[in-house]
């Protein structure tokens, strides 16, 4: 309620002192000519004796008692508007401190925290107080960060230093004391757990061999030689590799020579330069499996199951149409790690395919009802994924990695921003589950895009030749509604 300034009313009073509109000594608003209540408290809640907030019986405005926030007429911590002291109801909602409950159709909107972001408790949405004290006791949450999100190193969730904003301090340590080069402060190493790196090098630069700046090769810890250049007096550098990235023999850090075949005439895609299959001429693939020892076959029964009919396969895709539906499938083979590709196995396909498939009914259905909203997404698809908020960091960014390959980046997004505009407003959901969503909002963000753009060049590769050879399917069913990088199992 807005309460009018005396000023603005002082041309509304008669010479008694009585208002002009009601005829007592009080407005409509319930205040004097000099601005005060029945009570004694002026516009500001301040009484007029004491210039406190309490009168002479320690009493606010709203007849709460100072110490014991017993209301005055109804022996509660509830006026009989039934909200206490601090503006909460019975249900620990923040309602407003006037002497009225805000209703549901008043724009302010009704939440667990009051105005200065505190609920009923006195905590703050990660449970901290007006004091910046976590409800634990402490300054610092439960995973060590205080109000600001800085750890007691003044390093954030991220791993940010507070100062320096990067992920070093002021003396060059990350978050958890390792420098650079991967060396804590008594020189021991991140990874070998002693005072030397993996290739021998301490802190200092010194090499446990030689004793010396550089190795027995001749190169230091940053992998220059002694000459001055990248490259050895041979014209190799430290890992054997010439200026074009091949080593002795001619092969390339992926295993493959100028032709791109590996030693045993496999190319990136594990087909054999001669035999044009996966199997050489001892029927063997490039890993020295036989060919019983490969599951391809399954494919063929999980698209059946799921509804699909094969239109075609061969040794590197595979390209199939649901038999009720529009929506086609390309899934590009692959039977090692030989290329950088973000790939689903074999035995989560059938999760993807059932997936894909229950979206396409929902969009049927609501075409059919009339209330088709291509914006629409399912609540809670993450988990057909695995994805769980409780879950550990790589379970729940693998199943993101998933959903994006289904569904798409925005998609994903989406649902997780969903999620955490709605999970805060719950107060059993743990603040650790939406701890996790923030993270995960944060790694779709900073990771899809790189993580997934050579897997789609890839795919885009291999269908377009598959549509120059087979010009129909472009024709026919243009681009695939879904598209993945298949890894073949074992069995």
């Amino acid at each position: 309620m807005e309460i009018p300034n005396p000023e603005e009313e002082k041309n509304s009073w008669d010479v008694d002192g009585k208002h002009l509109s009601t005829g007592t000594n009080y407005s409509p608003f319930g205040f004097d000519k000099n601005g005060h209540d029945r009570r004694g408290f002026d516009e500001s809640r301040t009484h007029k004796i004491t210039h406190e907030k309490w009168d002479e019986e320690y009493y606010d405005y709203r007849s709460f008692h100072k110490k014991t926030e017993i209301n005055k007429y109804t022996g509660t911590k509830y006026n009989i508007f039934n909200v206490d002291q601090k503006g909460f109801d019975h249900e620990h909602k923040y309602v407003g401190i006037f002497n009225k409950k805000i209703n549901a159709n008043a724009s302010t909107e009704i939440t667990h925290y009051d105005l200065d972001g505190l609920n009923f408790f006195g905590f703050d949405e990660n449970g901290f107080d007006k004091d910046d004290i976590h409800k634990n006791g402490t300054k610092f949450d439960d995973i060590g960060f205080d109000v600001n999100g800085f750890d007691s190193k003044y390093f954030n969730r991220y791993g940010n230093y507070k100062k320096t904003t990067s992920k070093y301090d002021d003396n060059g340590y990350d978050q958890h004391g390792f420098n650079i080069e991967g060396f804590d402060n008594d020189g021991n190493h991140v990874k070998t757990k002693n005072k030397f790196n993996t290739f021998g090098f301490d802190a200092e630069g010194n090499h446990k061999d030689t004793f010396t700046k550089f190795d027995k090769n001749g190169f230091d810890k940053d992998d220059i030689h002694k000459n001055g250049t990248k490259f050895g007096d041979h014209g190799r550098d430290k890992y054997g590799f010439n200026a074009d990235k091949r080593d002795a023999n001619g092969y390339d850090t992926g295993g493959l020579d100028a032709k791109g075949l590996d030693s045993k005439g496999f190319d990136a895609m594990g087909i054999h330069c001669i035999t044009g299959t996966r199997f050489d001429k001892n029927e063997k693939d490039w890993k020295g499996n036989t060919d019983n020892l490969l599951n391809d076959g399954s494919l063929k029964i999980i698209f059946k199951i799921n509804g699909y009919e094969i239109l075609h396969e061969d040794a590197y895709c595979v390209f199939a149409k649901h038999i009720n539906f529009q929506n086609t499938v390309f899934c590009l083979k692959i039977f090692s790690n030989q290329f950088n590709s973000i790939f689903i196995t074999e035995s989560r396909l059938s999760v993807f395919l059932k997936h894909f498939n229950h979206k396409e009914e929902n969009i049927l259905e609501s075409k059919l009802s009339s209330n088709y909203n291509s914006n629409n997404f399912r609540d809670g698809s993450l988990t057909d994924f695995g994805w769980h908020a409780k879950s550990s960091k790589k379970v729940r960014e693998d199943a993101l990695l998933e959903k994006i390959i289904s569904d798409g980046r925005d998609e994903t997004l989406d649902t997780l921003n969903f999620l955490s505009n709605m999970w805060p407003k719950k107060i059993d959901v743990p603040k650790e589950w939406i701890d996790n969503i923030r993270l995960d909002i944060d790694f779709v963000l900073s990771s899809s895009s790189r993580m997934m753009s050579s897997s789609k060049e890839k795919l885009d590769e291999c269908r377009n030749d598959l549509f120059k050879k087979y010009p129909k399917f472009e024709r026919d069913y243009k681009i695939p509604s879904l598209m993945l990088t298949i890894k073949i199992n074992k069995k």
